[in-house]
């Protein structure tokens, strides 16, 4: 995991040379889900678009929830064909686990079309989903990343979204100040 990691943190020449990308593909299909994780991170850190068919896959199918957590966000800020339909997808399957549902609304939200509002109320355990995106963003710098390349008003949704209950409506107010 930590090799996979290290290539992600190299700066690569463009184009990407073919031996890095075959060493990331290899990684996504490690038998550990550590070194599959560091591969789909590594995917979004060097905008791996040619790996997008494989991000919606280890979304879709991979075993391991937390693979599936880091595939949804990678897919979200690679903006990948075919990402936001998995997205929504996954954030409707109540079989995912409330970590992998929270990154699939929070990607989807990223492509700006289907409300992660929507996608939230949705749920049956929002407020479990809503507590674990709230801690999510203040401690994992993917979940942070993403939040931040969020459109105006789906920005403001994420506000509304990871306020605290109680206190939505100062995010809320200040969001719309910044859309208008």
């Amino acid at each position: 995991a930590a090799a996979v990691e290290a290539i992600g943190r190299c700066r690569l020449p463009a184009p990407l040379p073919a031996s890095v990308a075959d060493a990331v593909a290899s990684a996504l299909h490690d038998p550990d889900p550590g070194v599959r994780a560091r591969g789909v991170d590594v995917c979004s850190r060097l905008c791996l678009n040619l790996m997008a068919p494989e991000l919606v896959s280890r979304l879709e199918t991979d075993a391991d929830p937390g693979v599936r957590e880091r595939a949804a966000l990678a897919i979200g800020l690679l903006r990948s064909e075919r990402g936001e339909q998995a997205l929504i997808t996954a954030s409707r399957r109540s079989s995912e686990p409330a970590a992998v549902r929270a990154a699939a609304a929070l990607a989807a939200g990223a492509y700006s079309r289907d409300s992660m509002v929507a996608l939230m109320l949705e749920m049956a355990d929002q407020e479990a989903v809503r507590r674990l995106l709230r801690e999510r963003l203040k401690h994992d710098p993917w979940f942070r990343l993403l939040g931040r390349r969020m459109p105006p008003t789906s920005d403001l949704e994420l506000r509304a979204i990871a306020a605290v209950p109680g206190e939505e409506a100062q995010p809320i107010a200040e969001g719309m100040q910044r859309i208008l």
